[in-house]
């Protein structure tokens, strides 16, 4: 039922940002939710999509991680999911430390999402726009909604037009904010969202 609320504030949104010459271009992607009871539903599935993480990190199957394939030299994801799990009971700014040296041995690599997707200039360009108009506007009207649980699996983007589409608002109006480890980050903006933006990031 909290998904389908949040579909449903999402379409006034872009009936919002439709009405103001400077936002038209401006849309949140949605999709159809139609709850039916307590516990169960029915989802649109939304054609053409993946999740990002899925292309970063792989699936375990059919699709091969991102970061292995464009950055053999790299340490891997879980390598560097261990060693920050290792550092939680540091002080903050040890913690800054381990995550300064993750950094650099963990590159991004999503902008290559757009270069092997997208082959031709103006098509590239295109998409890569498209993409990061949708992360600002599901970015400013998820900071202004509350919503947490913003991981790379619970984003979703379209193979064809790269918008990015959010999906599982079980954490919403600021619920974030009350978990055993509190989510402080206002929306997902990680170096790989930001490589997708091109050389001149935000």
């Amino acid at each position: 039922r909290q998904d389908a609320v949040m579909q449903q504030v999402f379409n006034i949104m872009n009936g919002l940002l439709a009405c103001n010459k400077q936002t038209a271009g401006l849309l949140i992607r949605t999709y159809k939710i139609v709850p039916l009871s307590q516990r169960s539903g029915i989802l649109e599935w939304v054609d053409n999509s993946m999740p990002i993480g899925d292309y970063l990190i792989g699936d375990g199957e059919s699709i091969e991680a991102a970061h292995t394939t464009f950055n053999p030299d790299d340490i891997s994801p879980s390598r560097c999911r261990i060693e920050f799990k290792n550092a939680a009971n540091l002080s903050h700014e040890n913690k800054l430390r381990v995550y300064n040296n993750i950094c650099k041995k963990f590159h991004p690599v999503f902008h290559k999402f757009f270069e092997n997707s997208f082959v031709q200039p103006a098509v590239w360009y295109e998409r890569r726009r498209a993409y990061t108009y949708s992360v600002a506007t599901a970015s400013m009207c998820g900071y202004i909604l509350g919503l947490g649980d913003r991981h790379v699996s619970n984003i979703l983007i379209d193979k064809s037009t790269a918008e990015v589409i959010h999906i599982d608002f079980g954490i919403a109006f600021e619920q974030g904010l009350v978990l055993p480890t509190p989510e402080s980050v206002p929306f997902r903006l990680t170096r790989d969202i930001e490589a997708g933006m091109g050389v001149s990031g935000i």
